[in-house]
């Protein structure tokens, strides 16, 4: 949630000194295009050609530096479940309205060109009495009674992030973690919400770090910081963290590389307040990535007469510190409808965007135990998926073995595990459309594959016969597992050794043998066959036979 107590406190407190760099001097390149010898001076037509082939030069190359340097690499807002006008926020807009939001982040990059639309999404929100974080979906597999965190019955993030997908859009999913464990959090999250391939990274709020005992939130350090990057590198090595406050302070060193660092400053009193407020933000973490959240109802008052606030905010910042690496500018949620009206709105125009495809793995998905020569089902869903897809064994990162270069999507495939795959507890399913090699997905979390069980089992005399001596008979046997090529067979009776059969024979699953015809007769017999190469493996008649 968003606090209003802390109107004054980012000008006091956001302070690096009066240092600030100089403003970029003018570009020069059109006079030095323009000047020419004295024959093309005193030449009117070809001064003219000139000229304008200058001024199309210097565009083209004002464009090319646009898209190339862009000023912000994502452009777009901010959106919360309590940002709208059911949580007395007038002029805010609800989070569930796809239309709209994709029409807001539109505009916002087409004020940045070479720009990404993009937007911080929360899905985590602080609850009373600021311990625990809400996720309005229900629990993932494994996180059920996840300390600190409660689920709801529901979610729309789904279809959210689906039209997200579609507009091609950046999204940051962002939680205020109370006392919940930030790192888990973001496993739990980035891996729920990974198929969809708006989704590029995981945001912290820190105002909420632990706020039941921490006013403004707890500092945090950069050994946690950097055990959040871990833990979202983990689910995907080029998502992004941004961690979010309005005090330098509360955000470590400002310099753990790989993290971009956002303000949520507000009542800046006016326009002159905020660039210099954000300035100071874009020093305090010089050399690492920045961004700003703007457009708060508490600073209407000077950006609602303005014709761009956000492009002018960002146009200045620049100018005074040339270096700042700006990742994004998102415009809140809580007075949005005053810059971006909801009315006679639409999206970009042109055809409607496909409709997203997504493979989601659910078995194997993690924490299970599967050994050599065991049949199992490997199982899947799919959304507007119709092609053959591929499945493949990864053990860490690495594919261990092909399953299925291309078989039918129909949600399932049967396969038993190679009795020679090495033992490991380190692998992953993946499955991935075999005509569009980016809509894939792997297993959550890694399963482990154990070496298959060794056995021998008396098939006959098993209990009940009666076999006569000096007759023929089978003494029959099965095996699981690789127990050996030869095996010891015995006779036992009541319990002790009378005699050995065979001391070794192959492990053929049969064996002839002619009952002694000075065999003492009796009811209290039984066979045992043991593994030659290890005689822990072995079996015994379940119930005694008869000699006669």
């Amino acid at each position: 949630m968003y606090k209003i107590d802390r109107m004054n406190i980012c000008k006091e407190e956001n302070k690096t000194g009066d240092n600030m760099l100089e403003q970029n001097k003018t570009d020069n390149r059109s006079d030095s295009i323009l000047k020419g010898n004295r024959y093309i001076k005193d030449n009117g037509y070809l001064k003219t050609v000139l000229r304008i082939f200058g001024i199309i030069l210097i565009l083209s190359v004002t464009i090319s530096d646009a898209a190339d340097n862009p000023l912000v690499k994502v452009a777009g807002f901010r959106s919360s479940d309590y940002g709208g006008p059911s949580n007395g926020n007038k002029y805010g807009h609800d989070q569930v309205d796809p239309a709209y939001w994709v029409m807001v982040a539109q505009q916002m990059s087409a004020k940045f060109p070479g720009s990404s639309p993009g937007a911080q999404y929360i899905v985590g929100y602080i609850e009373t009495p600021e311990t625990n974080t809400y996720m309005p979906f229900p629990a993932p597999a494994g996180y059920s009674g996840m300390p600190n965190v409660d689920f709801g019955p529901t979610g729309v993030e789904d279809d959210m992030l689906a039209a997200f997908d579609n507009a091609g859009m950046k999204i940051i999913l962002q939680v205020e973690p109370g006392d919940a464990n930030v790192s888990r959090l973001a496993t739990m999250i980035l891996n729920k919400f990974k198929n969809h391939p708006s989704v590029v990274g995981f945001g912290v709020d820190t105002e909420w770090l632990n706020s039941r005992s921490y006013k403004d939130g707890r500092p945090a350090t950069d050994s946690e910081i950097q055990s959040w990057l871990n833990a979202v590198h983990a689910v995907n090595p080029n998502y992004k963290l941004l961690i979010k406050h309005w005090l330098p302070s509360h955000l470590g060193s400002g310099h753990v590389t790989g993290v971009t660092y956002i303000t949520d400053c507000l009542n800046l009193g006016s326009y002159q307040g905020a660039v210099d407020d954000y300035v100071n933000w874009a020093n305090s973490f010089s050399g690492s990535e920045v961004g700003y959240q703007i457009g708060y109802e508490e600073d209407m008052n000077w950006w609602l007469p303005m014709s761009d606030p956000a492009k002018s905010l960002v146009t200045d910042i620049k100018a005074r510190v040339p270096s700042a690496n700006i990742y994004s500018v998102y415009w809140v949620d809580f007075a949005i409808t005053k810059e971006f009206p909801s009315s006679g709105k639409s999206p970009s125009s042109g055809p409607s965007p496909s409709p997203v495809s997504t493979i989601t793995v659910t078995y194997p998905n993690g924490g299970e135990n599967l050994s050599q020569n065991s049949q199992h089902d490997i199982t899947w869903t799919s959304k507007n998926v119709t092609e053959n897809v591929k499945i493949e064994l990864l053990r860490g990162t690495s594919v261990s073995n092909t399953i299925s270069s291309g078989t039918a999507n129909t949600g399932k495939y049967s396969w038993t595990v190679p009795s020679g795959q090495t033992v490991g507890v380190d692998y992953k399913i993946r499955i991935t459309s075999t005509s569009n090699s980016s809509v894939n997905d792997t297993s959550d979390g890694n399963f482990s594959i154990s070496a298959a069980p060794k056995s021998i089992t008396v098939v006959s005399p098993n209990g009940g016969e009666r076999w006569r001596r000096g007759t023929r008979y089978s003494i029959k046997w099965t095996t699981v597992g690789s127990i050996g090529s030869s095996v010891k067979i015995e006779l036992l009776k009541g319990g002790i050794l009378s005699r050995t059969i065979t001391s070794s024979t192959n492990n053929g699953g049969s064996y002839s043998w002619t009952v002694p015809s000075r065999q003492t007769t009796g009811t209290d017999y039984k066979i045992r066959i043991t593994s030659i190469s290890d005689s822990s493996i072995n079996d015994t008649s379940d119930n005694s036979f008869t000699v006669r």
